[in-house]
């Protein structure tokens, strides 16, 4: 059983088919798999986003249960928590981990949640603002999806996802690959100054301050997100 650790809106779904060898379906511009769904939710149902280190014990029942199994063998999961908060990581034979390292990276990340959460219409509205703000800072700032030394670990950089060049390396289905892109088109089209500017703009600051933890995503986001977000 193998690991994607991937940021949201950073293609975990996408990640995990094209290493899967397998073509899930969309909605809209987001892929829905059951590869990047299974490590995000309890077993249970009694909560719907798995988060480390709150859910430890959850995490570790779950995942110790699911690398015996026959069916995960070979196989890649995707999960939002990073691999220096995972506390069982060696448990798995490979783990990919999705970096946002570059300036380029982390406007790609932010212009995904953008689009496909704040305003789908692909312009600014004046009440939309705070939020866009909010994500710019996170986004923008979190200082946790950086390379990992963990030998089982290899890192990859969220624009070498989005440009089609890890897929490339991988020698993975070109035809899966032009769908994402082509959905997610708004990514790389000019964009609306005014986001632009925003975004150049908008400097580390309190803005949602005291939320992140260990790097994850903000409690307000994590609540409010939708299961589109990968």
């Amino acid at each position: 059983m193998n690991l994607v650790t991937v940021g949201s809106y950073c293609a975990g779904a996408l990640v995990s088919d094209l290493l899967n060898g397998v073509r899930s379906t969309f909605e809209t511009s987001v892929i829905q798999s059951r590869w990047n769904h299974i490590l995000k939710a309890s077993n249970d149902g009694s909560f719907l986003h798995l988060v480390l280190p709150d859910h430890t014990q959850d995490w570790i029942s779950k995942t110790e249960m699911l690398v015996k199994k026959n069916w995960t063998q070979g196989k890649y999961f995707a999960t939002h928590q990073p691999p220096q908060i995972i506390p069982n990581l060696d448990i798995f034979e490979r783990v990919i981990n999705v970096t946002t390292q570059t300036d380029k990276s982390r406007f790609y990340r932010f212009l995904r949640h953008y689009y496909i959460e704040i305003n789908g219409q692909k312009m600014l509205q004046d009440n939309h603002i705070d939020k866009v703000k909010f994500m710019i800072n996170i986004c923008k700032h979190d200082p946790v999806w950086v390379d990992s030394n963990v030998p089982n670990v290899t890192n990859i950089e969220f624009e070498d996802v989005v440009e089609g060049r890890f897929c490339d390396s991988i020698d993975g289905d070109q035809t899966h690959m032009a769908s994402w892109k082509k959905r997610n088109a708004f990514i790389l089209q000019e964009q609306d100054p005014k986001v632009v500017k925003l975004w150049n703009e908008q400097e580390q600051s309190d803005f949602g301050a005291g939320h992140l933890v260990a790097g994850q995503e903000v409690d307000f986001y994590l609540k409010n997100a939708t299961a589109q977000n990968d």
